[in-house]
């Protein structure tokens, strides 16, 4: 890879996730999940798969809840406003510029303009990485998809 160059999930080991659900915090009952790491295998596990049986179904749910693109905004307004952290999109950069990015292609520029503008002050990527993102950020932006 080339200084500059963008390789948006380049494979499924380097990708980061742009949406996630980890489901805590999401009622009382999500406040006792927790995967002991420290008490050795057996009880990883156990912990793990408790807690997959619990929170699994949960996440279907929540990303079934895509049946079209444009089903896509309310999954990133739940992480801008609903989140289990209470951080807001500038604190989740994969998820602020993967917004930035929904928002150009879907045809809400200025909304667009104003989460990639905040995306690019606060990253500290080298600036011919910024560079590179902001014209393939202007390629979405004139190139939108219809809803």
């Amino acid at each position: 890879m080339g200084v500059g160059d963008i390789h948006w999930h380049r494979s499924a080991k380097s990708a980061s996730m742009d949406l996630i659900y980890s489901g805590f915090h999401h009622d009382c009952n999500d406040r006792g999940f927790r995967i002991r790491t420290i008490q050795g295998k057996d009880a990883l596990r156990d912990d793990a798969i408790t807690t997959r049986d619990h929170l699994l179904p949960k996440a279907l749910q929540f990303f079934n809840t895509v049946k079209h693109t444009s089903d896509l905004e309310a999954l990133f307004q739940h992480e801008e406003f609903h989140n289990e952290w209470g951080a807001k999109l500038s604190n989740l950069p994969q998820v602020a510029l993967a917004y930035s990015f929904y928002l150009a292609k879907s045809g809400q520029e200025q909304k667009a303009r104003r989460y990639m503008s905040g995306w690019l002050q606060r990253n500290n990527e080298r600036e011919e990485t910024l560079k590179r993102i902001a014209e393939l950020f202007e390629q979405a932006v004139n190139s939108p998809f219809r809803l």
